[in-house]
C-alpha cells in the first residue's frame, strides 16, 4: 500500500464529525476489508503489483499486455458457473 493512502486515510479520521452519521466509517472499514481480502488472497508483494498495475494504467490510458478482455472474463465466469 502506498504512503499517500494510508496518510489520506489517517487525516479524514482526524477531522471532527459534523453528524452521528457512521456511513464514512462503514465504507472506510469496507475499503480495508477489501485490502485485507486482496493482500490474503495474493500476499503482500502480489497486493503491491496490483497497485503498481493499476496506477500504470491510470497514468498511460493502456491496459497491461496480459490482460484478458472483459469478454473473456465474463465468459469464463458463465463457464464456471454453469
Amino acid at each position: 500500500m502506498s504512503n499517500g493512502s494510508i496518510g489520506s486515510g489517517v487525516r479524514s479520521w482526524r477531522r471532527p464529525p459534523r453528524t452521528l452519521d457512521l456511513t464514512r466509517v462503514h465504507q472506510a472499514l469496507e475499503s480495508w476489508r477489501r485490502v485485507t481480502w486482496l493482500t490474503q488472497a495474493s500476499g503482500p508483494d502480489g497486493y503491491r503489483r496490483l497497485l503498481a498495475r493499476t496506477e500504470e494504467t491510470l497514468r498511460t490510458g493502456r491496459m497491461p499486455a496480459d490482460s484478458i478482455p472483459i469478454e473473456q472474463v465474463k465468459a469464463m465466469i458463465a463457464e464456471r458457473l454453469s
